[in-house]
């Protein structure tokens, strides 16, 4: 058996859960060289069928955090490099402060835009 199945992704209501809804069901079921789906009656039937089984599937629950990490430690390199043919060199001693904060993100939307599904919010 064949089908073409169009489902979508529901926000529930609770940070980072989503529940399957079906959009369209078009099974392909035969028998000798009868397709029987070719009839409404049957196609309606077995996609109320598959809306009720997915009613009964598990949420999914995405690994979302309302806390993300963002920046780093700080950081020092000591680089050195020759400047000119002659035996002249330069040393550059970099230090970088630490730039690590965990800000809390509000206002979480979810998006699918064909590579996967994105977390969109606000840091205040």
């Amino acid at each position: 058996m064949q089908a073409n199945l169009a489902a979508v992704l529901i926000p529930t209501g609770r940070p980072g859960e989503m529940k399957f809804h079906v959009l369209s069901f078009v099974p392909v079921v035969e028998w000798w060289w009868f397709e029987l789906t070719k009839a409404q009656f049957v196609r309606d039937l077995l996609t109320v069928q598959l809306d009720k089984l997915a009613d009964r599937l598990p949420a999914v629950e995405l690994p979302i955090h309302e806390t993300v990490a963002l920046g780093g430690p700080d950081f020092h390199n000591v680089v050195r490099f020759q400047a000119t043919p002659r035996p002249s060199f330069i040393t550059m001693d970099m230090h970088f402060p630490a730039t690590a904060w965990n800000p809390q993100v509000q206002n979480i939307r979810y998006y699918n835009l064909g590579q996967g599904i994105y977390m969109f919010g606000e840091v205040p």
